[in-house]
């Protein structure tokens, strides 16, 4: 902790001054002080060598046992807005406060599960204290369990707690949510707007008031256009239960909501070929739990990420994987801390990721080091695609009638199962995918017609329990050779010579041959190839020597990366930065791809580390109606208000929004235009926060919400097969409400008073109502006795041998690559169009690549990471963690600041035609020339000037549907006051 020489006070609002009376107006207090940072350049490590010694793999261990939560006792009340005069001296004495301080460096805590929940102070137990579990809820990270001191009502301390399962040492976001609690411009009481929109200046009410206002509006609204004219957002709160009434809330109204957009496109590339079981999962096939998993890769591939800073929580496994004998290797365009750490760093061209995924695939199999058994049985690759069209041959286009398969729960019907074919080259026949008994081929070009079928009784193929043809025991039982040997890769005829080969090679009942049609068989014929032959000839484009100026790379280093890929175990894990650009998406299929090709699924050690997972929880609590919103991507509200338009059809005017935790001001792309295009056509806007963020200043009516420790709620973590538990550790300060609370406040005013009947314990525990939870015994009552509760055991992706995908395959050949989402938008650009997309290919992005008509404008690309002292914007008014990162900054290479007569230390103003930033420069040897970063989440008040939100653009790949953060060209000068 930095030194501190104000006596600016800390604590609740009584330590600043009394509550102001309602209807006075109100100013968000001012922040500390800024002081400036000190940035000096460091050389780089030098890289160590790989050794090829193999490893025993490390058991997936079973859950760990976790202890009962020590007894606690109510807080005592605290009076909201009351005058309780503090100092800063006082109130760290108080509470104790230094001490949370000295946790940083590892102390203990001051009370542990066998004192009966009490306190102790200088050795003697305290009545007025006491210590519970608290945790984290930042979305993405482990949400970390640790021990909270309460003393005489006030959170004191907290300190880690070694017996939670994973998570058990909290990092400086985590340490510092005692101050985010307090923090001295929190939002204390319903306000309502004073001045002119986005003026900051707000007029104290009553929550009374503040309801009232919300109906009045929405139901004049209302009276005059559809439900949708009313839209809702949300920010990232993971899976906290409660935050969830407030989805229920918007579907009843049937209102409109914003899906985010952001940090989707990789995740929706993998999904196309590995599949998820929810689109809406940012799921990927890894192992679980990851934090023992990990320790079993050879090779740990970390694809722009900078886990050092952005993942505390996972880095600490990888580093101990290292130490075990795992090599890190580290691709990444700027040289990073996890960098410097890495065994191996490979800098490449921004947004070329993919070009350098593809080349690495075609060394592998130009030097043979695919994994043919694993294509073979647990791909796609043997599948017969037509020339005609690119659609995989299915036997119904040889006259095998389709047969029934399971009900679609959607719509009802009965699904048809028509089977992809695939060539045996041993009986020289068709057959249906998963044939037993068969080695499909796994390279070759054919011609193929209803001749060629082996004609038997029985069914065309047996299917899984998913309903998928061909991917049951079939695929595991078939007998292995090489493909690439049983088939020759020219031009071949099949059906020359083989007439009667049906009656020769199959006997009636046959299990898995396909069925006698019920009419002639066509006598089309098709010309055909297996999608492994399409993706071999499609990779002989992307050749090391032919990518190495795309990719900024050596051809001898993409050979080395393609080497190292192959030889597994290897876990890859990527940042979210590759995937903001316009080409992300594709990277996720390339990334897919090479997995695919290596058979880097189902075993110890390999796949996406750290990968998200469908948690279980009685979804239809949402839909009590039975009635849905609509949603809308945030890149296109604006368009829709403008047009009156959305997917083609009339939309309602959008005429209000709900806000609820997020930054939709400044925490997505093109900030200015959400401001001119958005927020200013809006009759009445509503936001919940907690601080005064950028989105709160543009509200009407603001509503003040609660943090952690004021509230119980639960968390079914999307990071691993675990239910966390939130206890409720003091009473909500001030006149904050849960989100739960507002929604039923606002729900019952607006007449669904008999869908809002519930307590925040009832929600919980209906929403915990859910298979597997149910089986297992969890419950909020099981929650709050041990914490934490496993709820599927340890697993390896895809070790069943089949996968969530349409064929069940591994589809690096995508028949249909589906858009994210429904909007209408044709794919009609070079990109997107659908004679592309089977396999994975590179293309440049709109701004970030040279030659582009934006870098010649502006020649900078700018870029952002996650820093270490924030989560989002979540932590930006946090004193700590503002001493550690006083002010915006902005990263630049040397070379490129003395180009511009810029030094270290000075402010610089980033530009283009959206907006501009005002940064102060860090001159930094670890840049690559031309590239510009900068730590996000900083609000608009703590720039002098701008915001780097204001830069960006919401261009978007129609497929994708995903914010381009980094796809941004800017120029940069000299900050004149």
């Amino acid at each position: 902790m930095l030194a501190r020489t104000d006596n600016r006070r800390v604590g609740h609002e009584g330590a600043q001054d009394a509550s102001p009376p309602r209807g006075a107006a109100v100013q968000p207090q001012g922040d500390i002080p800024l002081r400036g940072l000190d940035q000096q350049p460091r050389e780089a490590a030098p890289q160590r060598g790989l050794d090829q010694q193999p490893r025993e793999a490390v058991p997936l261990r079973e859950a760990v046992p976790l202890r009962e939560a020590a007894p606690q006792r109510e807080a005592a009340p605290q009076p909201h807005g009351a005058a309780v005069q503090l100092t800063r001296r006082k109130f760290l004495k108080t509470t104790a406060a230094l001490a949370g301080a000295a946790a940083l460096s590892g102390t203990v805590a001051c009370t542990s599960p066998g004192n009966g929940g009490k306190g102790t102070r200088n050795g003697l137990a305290s009545e007025n204290e006491r210590t519970g579990w608290g945790r984290c809820y930042h979305g993405g990270c482990f949400a970390c369990r640790y021990n909270v001191t309460v003393r005489e009502g006030v959170v004191a301390r907290i300190t880690p707690d070694t017996t939670a399962p994973f998570g058990r040492r909290p990092c400086l976001r985590g340490y510092s949510q005692i101050q985010r609690l307090y923090a001295t411009d929190r939002l204390r009481y319903p306000m309502k707007r004073a001045g002119e929109r986005g003026e900051g200046k707000w007029e104290r009410i009553g929550w009374d008031e503040a309801i009232e206002a919300i109906a009045a509006h929405w139901k004049e609204i209302l009276a005059l256009n559809d439900s949708h004219a009313i839209a809702f957002y949300g920010g990232s709160p993971g899976a906290r239960l409660l935050s969830l009434a407030t989805t229920r809330l918007a579907m009843i109204m049937q209102a409109s909501s914003f899906d985010m957009s952001a940090d989707w496109a990789i995740y929706h590339g993998l999904h196309q070929v590995y599949g998820a079981a929810s689109a809406s999962t940012m799921s990927a096939p890894g192992n679980e739990p990851f934090e023992d998993d990990i320790a079993n890769a050879k090779h740990i591939f970390l694809w722009g990420n900078n886990l050092s800073e952005a993942y505390l929580q996972r880095w600490r496994y990888v580093v101990q994987a290292q130490r075990n004998g795992s090599k890190l290797i580290s691709i990444d365009p700027s040289e990073t801390t996890t960098a410097l750490r890495s065994d191996k760093w490979y800098r490449l061209r921004p947004a070329s990721d993919t070009a350098l995924i593809l080349a690495m695939c075609n060394t592998i199999v130009a030097e043979g080091l695919q994994d043919e058994d694993y294509l073979a049985k647990l791909t796609v690759g043997p599948f017969l695609v037509k020339d005609a069209d690119g659609s995989f041959l299915r036997m119904s286009d040889l006259g095998v009638k389709p047969t029934e398969g399971p009900l679609d729960p959607m719509t009802g019907q009965a699904s048809l199962i028509d089977p992809a074919v695939v060539w045996d080259p041993i009986s020289k026949t068709a057959a249906p995918a998963g044939t037993q008994g068969i080695v499909p081929a796994l390279t070759g070009s054919f011609v193929i017609s209803a001749a060629d079928v082996a004609i038997v009784e029985g069914p065309a193929a047996a299917p899984d329990e998913s309903g998928a043809p061909g991917t049951g025991e079939a695929s595991e039982s078939s007998a292995t050779t090489d493909a690439t040997d049983a088939v020759d890769a020219t031009d071949t005829t099949a059906s020359e010579g083989a007439a009667g080969t049906a009656a020769e090679t199959a006997a009636p009942g046959t299990p898995g041959a396909a069925a006698a049609p019920d009419a002639p068989r066509p006598a089309e014929t098709f010309k055909v190839q297996t999608a492994y032959q399409l993706l071999v000839e499609h990779l002989k484009g992307y050749t090391p020597e032919k990518m190495a100026e795309t990719v900024d790379m050596d051809p001898a280093e993409i050979v080395e990366l393609a080497r190292m890929a192959a030889d597994g175990p290897v876990t890859h894990m990527f940042g979210l930065g590759l995937q903001a650009y316009h080409n992300g998406l594709q990277y996720g299929v390339a990334l897919g791809t090479l997995l695919a090709i290596t058979g880097q699924t189902g075993k110890p050690g390999a796949g996406i580390g750290a990968t998200a997972y469908d948690f279980p929880m009685n979804a239809m609590w949402l839909f009590p109606t039975f009635t849905f919103t609509n949603s809308i991507s945030v890149l296109d509200v604006a368009e829709v208000i403008r047009t009156g338009k959305y997917a083609g059809n009339p939309y309602p005017p959008i005429k209000s929004i709900f806000v609820h935790g997020g930054g939709l001001v400044g925490g997505i792309v093109n900030m200015n235009s959400m401001i001119e295009d958005v927020f200013k056509k809006q009759d009445f806007i509503v936001c919940v926060d907690v601080a005064f963020s950028d989105t709160a200043q543009w509200a009407d009516i603001l509503l003040p919400g609660t943090l952690c420790f004021e509230a119980e709620d639960v968390y079914i973590s999307p990071m691993n097969y675990v239910v966390q538990h939130y206890g409720k550790l003091i009473d909500p300060l001030y006149e904050c409400k849960t989100q739960s609370e507002i929604s039923r406040l606002v729900g019952t005013a607006m007449g669904f008073g008999d869908l809002f009947a519930f307590s925040d314990e009832e929600a919980l525990s209906e929403l915990l109502a859910a298979e597997p939870l149910v089986s297992l015994g969890i419950d909020l009552a099981a929650l709050r006795k041990q914490g934490d509760i496993r709820y599927a055991p340890p697993s390896l992706a895809g070790a069943a041998g089949s996968f969530p995908t349409p064929s069940g395959k591994a589809e690096f050949y995508i028949e249909n690559l589906s858009p994210r989402i429904m909007n209408g938008v044709a794919a009609t650009t070079a990109q997107s169009s659908p004679d592309k997309n089977h396999l994975a290919y590179f293309y440049e992005p709109l701004e970030a690549w040279p030659g582009s008509a934006a870098l010649k404008e502006y020649p900078f690309i700018l870029t952002s990471v996650r820093a270490r002292n924030r989560w989002h914007s979540s932590n930006f008014n946090v004193p700590w963690l503002n001493e550690l990162e006083p002010e915006p900054t902005l990263f630049i290479n040397p070379d490129d600041a003395a180009s511009l007569g810029l030094k270290d230390g000075d402010y610089a103003e980033a530009y283009n035609a959206r907006g501009s930033a005002v940064a102060k420069l860090c001159v930094s040897a670890g840049m690559r020339p031309g590239v510009l970063s900068y730590p996000k989440g900083w609000q608009s008040h703590q720039y002098k000037s701008g915001n780097f939100s204001t830069l960006t653009h919401s261009m978007y790949d129609p497929l994708a549907m995903n914010s381009s953060f980094f796809d941004c060209a800017v120029g940069l000068r000299k900050w004149e006051v």
